[in-house]
């Protein structure tokens, strides 16, 4: 029995001994296949952000137009600032939004409403003059 044991013992210290860790061939591979990993993942995820910022964006306006029908059913004009610009201030002073809204995309609060209701982003103008 004792001879048994020495020999485990001195056979995991064998393994120990022998073994020290990883080569630098086998650390540069690892290095090389988290280095295109992230080169495939990266724009993927910049991709996806934008997209949902331009989504968020989308329902900002739907949202700002629920306010302004609202308001023009009781006021008979639309929420119009200068320029065409939609008047969130006067939308939030009247209890139509709780606080004015801005554009994730773009961290403005310019909104603009057309004669019909119709509110778009001004970043979405820019892309279209840029198309």
């Amino acid at each position: 029995m004792r001879l048994m044991v020495r020999r485990i013992k001195r056979s995991a210290r064998r393994v120990l001994t022998e073994r020290r860790g990883f080569t630098l061939v086998e650390m540069l591979i690892v290095l090389a296949i988290i280095g295109v990993l992230a080169a495939i993942a990266v724009p993927n995820l910049a991709g996806m952000t934008k997209a949902a910022k331009e989504r968020a964006c989308d329902a900002n306006c739907k949202t700002l137009e629920a306010a302004a029908g609202m308001y023009y059913v009781e006021e008979d004009k639309w929420p119009e600032g200068e320029g065409g610009t939609l008047d969130q201030k006067l939308l939030t002073d009247k209890g139509y939004l709780e606080k004015e809204v801005t554009c994730p995309v773009n961290n403005a609060a310019k909104y603009s409403i057309d004669s019909n209701g119709k509110v778009t982003c001004d970043h979405s103008q820019l892309q279209q003059g840029q198309s």
